[in-house]
């Protein structure tokens, strides 16, 4: 199919899109059998976002992707209607802020993809609660091999969106990398995302799964679930980190944290506020290592902590200040099994409640050697009482059984 420049710039092409994009135009190609819209780069200088805007809402009117080349655009909030198809470069097609607030905005759309874009931030304010990408009222919302760098606040804020975000960098960021609320459905995968100033991945929502990401140098935690039921953590890569890496709390039911590797971090994976219903997690296979302590926390320098309704096994802890495993706070121990367990070089190895109104718990076939302060040790709130429970046994005690495992 041959389109001629002229007929571009009269419109006369029905797929086709023609933009003015300050001195320079937008054009149209062919792509297979279909017509991709084009918007030619301003090189950051000339501020292209009617331009943008015109050819997104005309792209998707059409069922046309809007194809960006390589280059620097210099736009405001561009607002994405269902169907918005846009692709570029990976690494050198850049949207980069103008004036501050979100770079682009989806609100009761479905089946928006973005692809191989940079999104730019240029740090630029974008205000308490915005993000590079916010979404909301969203179904189907594709984010792949994509740049999130230099926002003043969060990098993508979802509300009530499904989709998946994958093979993306999110970085140089204020706040969360990616924060999710009261969405269904979403998957976080195979991104990096470093450099924020809360947690890299923040989710208040349900069936989430969060599966083959590198997460790095963030001020709190790597991953982050609230009230996120059926959420799964799984084969996370998690380093250098001002909080606990893994946390999933209040009502978190239904969680998976598995195959994942820690290091450098103030904790290692928590689970916990689980005061009342069944909200059973598995806690498998992770490995843990070098953490430390963080002197303004009430916790840190833990392996795992886990309060109820818990399996932990399989895991591999290493280089622990504080407890290797913490089981149940005061009476929140309800049904936790800690079995198969690998921990080296911790303060305690194991440390268990012994509330009297706490739930039951089972320690069995744990290896635990190099602790300062015994293997397995009942604990009243924060402190270790009585003797290693390892050696003595735990007849003492109604709602603890210890056996079979080993302690050097």
């Amino acid at each position: 199919m041959r389109i001629d420049r002229r007929e571009v710039l009269l419109g006369g092409v029905g797929l086709g899109l023609a933009v003015a994009a300050g001195p320079r135009l937008g054009f149209a190609r062919e792509t297979g059998s279909c017509m991709t819209a084009e918007v030619v780069p301003g090189g950051g200088k000339i501020d292209q976002t009617a331009a943008l805007q015109a050819a997104a809402d005309t792209a998707a009117a059409t069922g046309t992707p809007l194809f960006l080349p390589a280059g620097i655009y210099s736009t405001g909030t561009l607002n994405l209607k269902s169907g918005t198809r846009i692709e570029g470069v990976p690494g050198r097609s850049i949207l980069r802020s103008r004036d501050g607030g979100a770079l682009l905005s989806v609100e009761r759309a479905e089946t928006v993809r973005l692809a191989g874009l940079v999104l730019d931030g240029d740090a630029k304010p974008l205000g308490e609660h915005a993000a590079l990408v916010d979404a909301t009222d969203t179904r189907h919302l594709d984010i792949t091999d994509c740049r999130l760098i230099g926002s003043s606040a969060t990098g993508v804020s979802l509300r009530k969106v499904s989709g998946h975000i994958e093979d993306c960098e999110i970085s140089d960021i204020r706040k969360d990398g990616v924060a999710s609320e009261d969405s269904s459905g979403l998957e976080v995968a195979h991104s990096c995302i470093s450099d924020c100033g809360g947690n890299g991945i923040s989710v208040r929502a349900g069936s989430a799964v969060i599966s083959g990401n590198r997460i790095l140098d963030c001020a709190f935690s790597a991953i982050r679930t609230e009230a996120a039921s059926n959420c799964h953590m799984i084969g996370n890569s998690c380093v250098r980190l001002g909080g606990v890496a893994l946390h999933a709390g209040f009502a978190s039911g239904g969680t998976t944290i598995a195959n994942n590797f820690i290091e450098e971090a103030t904790g290692g994976i928590s689970v916990t506020s689980f005061s009342k219903g069944k909200s059973f997690a598995v806690i498998q296979g992770n490995q843990i290592r070098n953490l430390f302590f963080r002197h303004d926390a009430e916790l840190h320098g833990f392996g795992i902590a886990v309060e109820a309704d818990s399996l932990v096994t399989g895991n591999v802890i290493e280089g622990a200040p504080a407890y290797g495993i913490m089981i149940g706070w005061g009476p929140q121990l309800r049904e936790v099994r800690v079995t198969g367990n690998r921990i080296r070089n911790a303060w305690t190895g194991i440390g268990v409640s012994i509330d009297p109104s706490a739930g039951t718990v089972r320690i069995s076939e744990n290896s635990i050697a190099g602790t300062k302060e015994g293997a397995i040790r009942a604990l009243s709130g924060l402190t270790s009482i009585g003797p290693d429970l390892a050696i003595a046994g735990a007849e003492t005690y109604r709602n603890v059984a210890v056996h079979a495992n080993v302690a050097g």
